[in-house]
């Protein structure tokens, strides 16, 4: 299959993308391995992600999460829920872990992708 990432889906701060039209599983497989290799260059190994209830997040979130698998990151999929199942574990799991949170805008067809690094406070 053919990755589809349209260049208008990049924002600043997230991804925003029309499943599949803007973004299907192969685009989102190689997102998922260009941040992982963005977090092993910075020597973060871990990523907590979670989903919602979207038709598309299930397809989405697999293939990202393979992208990140590749890269050698370790993934704790918390499955079905909201950011803040994300959150809350990545801090108390490993104070220095990545997180990502596919998570959907309206229309019904359209995903969010976003992320954040957690890093200890002093």
């Amino acid at each position: 299959m053919k990755a589809i990432f349209t260049d208008n889906i990049f924002r600043g701060y997230d991804i925003r993308a029309k499943v599949p039209e803007e973004l299907n599983s192969a685009g989102a497989y190689v997102i998922g391995r260009a941040y992982g290799t963005y977090l092993a260059q910075r020597r973060i190994n871990q990523a907590v992600v979670v989903n919602d209830n979207r038709l598309s997040a299930q397809l989405i979130k697999t293939a990202f999460v393979n992208g990140l698998l590749d890269t050698g990151i370790n993934v704790i999929d918390h499955g079905l829920g909201l950011v803040y199942s994300c959150i809350f574990p990545s801090i108390l799991i490993n104070p220095k872990a990545a997180f990502l949170s596919l998570l959907p805008t309206t229309p019904k067809n359209t995903m969010a992708l976003s992320w954040q690094l957690v890093f200890p406070t002093p």
